[in-house]
């Protein structure tokens, strides 16, 4: 299966996915309050980050020797995986006494999803080199067997807090049961003895990356010191939806670096990644265009961070086209993990540099400007943003100036004017204003999506070669229309 193709099927199997967890993400943000709101976000997006460096270290390198056909290291990993998953439980345990969880059934239920969803997302990182569709696909059962439980428990019943526990908990045993069964093969072949020591010797890289999330997921406990659990509840709750856009995006460049392991196909790759750029644009423009509409699907009493999400829309744009960069870059170091080559090295140097400045532009900018801007959501996007644009600077710098070069005008040059183009169209055609009623705000964005799609690609289509090129490889090789 091509890499095109294959971006394009998890790209579709992720939409999907996308359009289920709306549903479960907006109920949260409606039923729970802003303190369950806040605890439930940081246990569930920060603890894999404070926990799960032995995993992260195998799950690097095993995803490369999986990729090479090194037998074993994939069951290595699941072992190393399990042992990752009890720390997360103790961490997760502790950090919901210390956000104020008291009732002990959902302190334990809080905890032991976290520790679940651990085993199946940091399993799952080994398993894309080998069986792309197929993860996504289990993620996309994951997110309807929890929208359903959510819907179900969480919402209609009103257990709150607790239903959202059982709900993660008991999705991610069921996919992680999933991902078991189809990777049962490979863990049936003999352990990749070598591997654990290799990984060992080139745990540095792997270590440095995860000190780089490590600090950088450090941002909610930093703001909420300074400014305040609502603050936290805010800023995921208005960036919930671009940020699962943008999921939807990068989930079709996850399999880009086995992609370039195996070929080393560059013209390829940095198409694939100008398409996903394509897709991505329209929804960020939209979204920085009407942030209002936006926000309010998940909680119209978060509609004071609408300013906020024009310039996240920017932060998402280049995120969406640095990650998959980084991934391109990696797979182009053809090293394994006892002698790490030259781009490795300098990608995880990267991730240390970027993560720092990151946790440390947070607490300047909101001492500083604090007084003067009076947001403390905005202080806090616009040190994302000055993090990715540092980040982008040092993957071109690393890239070389030939590749440089291409990479400036095949991606990022044609991805900013596609934003911009996004944002015009959205600006004059989508109708303005909001709906505190979900249904009726969801029928407004899709109005204006309706109206602004046709638009944006027929001015696409006029404008930019690349896309004419590319409409006609679609239609002659898929579609068979000559």
């Amino acid at each position: 299966m091509g890499v095109v193709r294959q971006a394009l099927i998890r790209l579709s199997l992720r939409f999907t996915s996308l359009l289920i967890s709306a549903i479960a993400s907006i109920l949260l943000a409606r039923r729970l309050d802003v303190h369950e709101y806040a605890i439930y976000q940081t246990l569930t997006k920060r603890v894999y980050l404070y926990t799960s460096l032995p995993s992260l270290i195998a799950g690097h390198w095993a995803y490369r020797y999986a990729a090479q056909k090194v037998k074993g290291a994939l069951k290595m990993h699941f072992l190393i995986t399990l042992v990752t998953s009890i720390i997360g439980f103790t961490v997760a345990l502790g950090l919901a006494q210390y956000l104020g969880v008291v009732d002990l059934p959902t302190l334990l239920l809080l905890s032991l999803g976290v520790a679940v969803w651990m085993l199946y997302n940091n399993y799952q990182m080994s398993v894309n080199a080998v069986c792309p569709v197929y993860t996504e696909a289990i993620s996309l059962l994951y997110k309807f067997i929890y929208s359903c439980m959510i819907i179900s428990i969480a919402y209609t019943i009103g257990l709150r807090l607790l239903g959202a526990a059982f709900s993660c908990t008991l999705a991610a045993s069921i996919v992680f049961l999933f991902l078991i069964y189809i990777t049962m093969s490979y863990l049936r072949e003999p352990l990749c003895k070598r591997c654990l020591g290799e990984w060992i010797r080139g745990s540095w890289i792997p270590f440095i990356g995860w000190l780089s999330s490590m600090l950088a997921g450090l941002d909610v406990l930093i703001v909420r010191a300074l400014a305040g659990e609502y603050v936290i509840a805010a800023f995921f709750a208005s960036t919930a939806i671009m940020r699962m856009l943008v999921e939807v995006v990068s989930a079709g460049a996850g399999h880009l670096q086995a992609y370039v392991l195996r070929t080393s196909d560059v013209k390829t790759t940095l198409n694939t990644i100008r398409a996903l750029a394509v897709i991505a644009a329209f929804t960020l423009g939209y979204s920085a265009a009407r942030p209002e509409q936006i926000i309010a699907l998940m909680n119209p009493a978060y509609i004071s961070a609408a300013p906020a999400l024009r310039i996240y829309a920017l932060v998402m744009l280049l995120f969406v086209i640095t990650a998959p960069i980084a991934h391109f870059l990696s797979g182009l170091d053809k090293s394994m993990a006892d002698k790490p080559g030259k781009i490795l090295k300098q990608l995880a140097l990267a991730s240390l540099a970027s993560a720092i400045l990151y946790i440390v532009l947070i607490p300047f900018t909101l001492i500083v400007f604090g007084d003067i801007l009076k947001s403390a959501i905005i202080l806090w996007i616009i040190s994302l943003l000055a993090t990715r644009i540092f980040n982008l600077i040092i993957h071109l710098r690393i890239a070389g100036k030939g590749l440089r070069f291409t990479i400036l005008k095949s991606v990022i040059v044609p991805s900013l004017f596609y934003l911009v183009l996004s944002y015009v169209i959205s600006s004059f055609l989508a109708p303005q204003g909001y709906h505190e009623r979900f249904i009726d705000d969801a029928m407004l964005i899709l109005r204006g999506v309706i109206v602004g799609a046709p638009i944006y690609i027929l001015v696409l289509l006029l404008l930019d070669s690349w896309v004419r090129q590319t409409m006609r490889v679609i239609m002659r090789k898929y579609l068979k229309i000559r």
